[in-house]
């Protein structure tokens, strides 16, 4: 009988240091989120199932034996609300203190009961000590009490294993340290189940403590080999969360129902209002003057401080369903104010240049020798200045509409600007794919601003335009390209090298907006702005291709000539426009064809 107990014993006794290992590993790593309560739920395990080993192996009178059994219990007790508390921690989810009391006070509760079952049948309605096959157990009739704590420690088992799963299903991928933990954790439960379904090969006898075995080899594996406890998934919820919190921005979670669920800090403080008062409230009233189910432009709210919060509604998604909305409140306050007063100091230089410029053409006018000529080119280079700076401004403006153009259009059109100004330059416009842009407006000023550079810098400049399509190996995406060649001596470093690091510094700056207009609108449009400078200047301006279906300006394409759209030209110079080539009808476009693919 004694070698029967020791062949039983010996096992458990193995798995209670196990246990204790295990625990004690994870105590090394208390620091990390959830350490301590799983060096906790491990030492648990190990005084449930050591408790078992003496019970077994000891020759104890039947008290004593009753007695080692209760002493399980100080296990039994720990291990659920452990568990529990370990996986809700892990998998980074928030547990308040007070759950965690409250739990705590429901086992110390069970444990009472364990501890005084002599004098009530709560716990066990009867108890006996037995010997079968060479094995002391006991036979138990176990009471209501017994089965209200089961049906607490099995939901706690469960729920938080859910809990651990469910990091597996956000990270997308297999995880062996997470399934080691559920299965270490379930191993007992099972056991303890075919324990009360009298499914033992020795009756009375505890498989739950067997369990553990498993348990001390799955949690093993999870902390020793895999290092589960130094890599949580916490880290990842957690780091979300606090991202969330740390930025800028007003964040606001709506369920489907319409519903605040969820706020961040700078929520709170932009409406004044307690986070409290703002969960379960309808976003509708709180968010007033917000389309819900608008998008990237989704209207404005003003806050209690005065700030101006622009709103951007975009659907909370979860495995592909939709489960929600997201609101960011972005802070335009400062921006408003900054844009207000660039835009009043703009249009009072702008107007102080403009009438001091025209004062001092006057005067210069009146002296008749090259002096007065360059004061008044100087005062005309100032007023050009203020236009640009004027353009400038509207390019900022979110609200100026907008109208796409047929590219070849907006080429031949700024030509033409530019032709009627310098009578000495050569300007021709070789359409071969035509495509339609964005912003017709803005795309005109760009190529005017790149032409009158080259005619501005050049002695009887000979300018070549072309419009055509990207080829394969240019972009992995078709856009249109106007490329922009003159043959003079190239843009000024002083002009470019700014440009191109994207600064001005007192000792690097250009001498006026031109290039930086042309930068920045190409820029706005999702375009790219390419400068060669060899032998002339070559300028190329990709820009996207918007949709066939938009409607689109032609502008004005009677005036100029010689638009070749085979790229052969005519030689004609019948237009009656200075510098610019001969149209012949028979070869003409229409800005509104669609654009040929010459690669297909």
């Amino acid at each position: 009988m004694i070698a029967t107990r020791l062949a039983v014993a010996a096992p458990l006794l193995l798995v209670t240091l196990l246990l204790l290992g295990v625990s004690r590993r994870a105590w090394e790593r208390s620091s990390v989120v959830g350490a301590a309560w799983f060096a906790i739920l491990t030492a648990g395990a190990a005084v449930w199932t050591g408790g078992y080993a003496i019970q077994i192996v000891l020759p104890l009178g039947p008290t004593a034996r009753l007695w080692a059994n209760r002493l399980q219990w100080f296990g039994v007790v720990i291990v659920p609300v452990a568990w529990f508390v370990f996986t809700i921690e892990y998998a980074g989810f928030d547990i308040g203190t007070g759950t965690v009391t409250t739990l705590s006070m429901i086992s110390a509760g069970a444990l009472g009961l364990v501890l005084t079952s002599d004098r009530h049948d709560l716990i066990w309605q009867s108890i006996t000590v037995r010997e079968t096959a060479g094995l002391v157990t006991l036979d138990e009739t176990f009471g209501l009490g017994f089965y209200v704590f089961l049906t607490f420690a099995v939901s706690l088992a469960v729920i938080g294993s859910a809990a651990l799963m469910s990091t597996m299903r956000r990270q997308g991928r297999f995880d062996a340290r997470t399934l080691s933990f559920v299965v270490g954790i379930f191993a007992p439960v099972l056991a303890i189940g075919l324990k009360l379904a009298s499914l033992v090969p020795v009756p009375g006898f505890d498989l739950g403590p067997i369990g553990f075995g498993v348990s001390a080899l799955a949690f093993g594996n999870a902390v020793i080999r895999h290092d589960g406890l130094s890599r949580t998934p916490a880290a990842r919820r957690i780091g979300r969360s606090a991202l969330i919190d740390s930025i800028r921005d007003g964040i606001v979670v709506v369920d489907p129902k319409g519903e605040i669920v969820d706020v961040n800090p700078v929520t709170v403080a932009a409406l004044d209002r307690s986070r409290q008062s703002l969960l379960g409230a309808e976003a509708a009233s709180v968010l007033t003057g917000v389309d819900l189910d608008g998008g990237v432009d989704a209207g404005e709210i003003e806050g209690e401080n005065g700030q101006t919060f622009t709103a951007q509604v975009t659907p909370l998604r979860d495995d592909g369903r939709r489960v929600g909305r997201i609101v960011t409140l972005r802070d335009v306050t400062d921006r408003r104010q900054r844009d207000q007063r660039l835009s009043v100091l703009n249009r009072i230089l702008r107007h102080n240049i403009r009438n001091e410029a025209t004062v001092i053409t006057g005067y210069a006018n009146l002296i008749d020798d090259p002096h007065g000529e360059a004061i008044a080119s100087s005062a005309n280079d100032l007023v050009s200045i203020g236009e640009v700076a004027r353009e400038v401004e509207a390019l900022t403006d979110d609200e100026r509409p907008t109208q796409p153009i047929a590219l070849g259009s907006a080429a031949q059109n700024a030509a033409v600007s530019v032709a009627e100004e310098y009578d000495e330059a050569t300007i021709d416009v070789t359409v071969a794919d035509d495509a339609v842009v964005a912003d017709g407006e803005v795309v005109e000023v760009v190529l005017g601003q790149v032409i009158d550079n080259a005619a501005t810098h050049v002695t009887d400049p000979t300018i070549e335009v072309t419009v055509r399509l990207t080829r394969g190996d240019e972009a992995p995406m078709r856009r249109a390209v106007v490329v922009i060649e003159d043959d003079g001596e190239g843009i000024p470093d002083r002009e470019r090298v700014p440009l191109e690091s994207g600064r001005e510094t007192p000792l690097e700056h250009g001498s006026g907006l031109g290039l930086w207009y042309v930068e920045w609108a190409v820029e706005q449009m999702d375009g790219d702005l390419r400068i060669d400078v060899g032998d002339g200047t070559t300028v190329e301006i990709h820009l996207p291709i918007v949709s066939a279906t938009d409607p689109v300006e032609t502008g004005v394409t009677d005036r100029i000539g010689a638009v070749r759209s085979d790229g052969s030209g005519t030689g004609d110079d019948s237009s009656d426009e200075p510098g610019v080539a001969g149209d012949d009808p028979a070869t003409e476009r229409s800005p509104t064809d669609p654009p040929v693919d010459t690669d297909s």
